[in-house]
């Protein structure tokens, strides 16, 4: 139920705390807790955590909509969640009409926004 942001200067740890809180690298002091649970030695993928990235990280083989399902295939979603899954996060971020375009056929903002509806689509704890 928080919204947090870091800000700061080139080389100040931005990159590390988010590694370190998504399981891509190891404390060297403290522990990572979410919601009250100690997930430092957790696996990445026990920890429930998604992330948008700066350069979208889209697979561009791939269309919009294969992009966004991509999560929720790897979790062996059913196909027709899966489906209605996408169509209404795509919908929220406005980018339904896309689905059939790959990456390389829509603009920044749209990729920004694809990129977005990927790491909803899960619903996630923690994003």
């Amino acid at each position: 139920g928080e919204f947090f942001v870091m800000l700061g200067p080139s080389g100040c740890g931005k990159t590390t705390t988010l590694r370190m809180i998504a399981g891509l690298e190891l404390p060297s002091d403290g522990q990572i807790k979410i919601n009250g649970r100690d997930v430092t030695y957790e696996e990445p993928r026990h920890r429930d955590i998604a992330m948008a990235f700066q350069d979208y990280g889209l697979y561009p083989h791939l269309s919009v909509f294969q992009n966004i399902e991509f999560p929720l295939k790897v979790r062996k979603i059913a196909e027709g969640e899966r489906k209605k899954k996408v169509q209404a996060t795509a919908e929220k971020l406005g980018i339904a009409e896309y689905l059939d375009r790959k990456p390389g056929q829509i603009s920044g903002g749209q990729r920004q926004r694809v990129s977005l509806a990927r790491a909803l689509v899960r619903n996630p704890r923690v994003f």
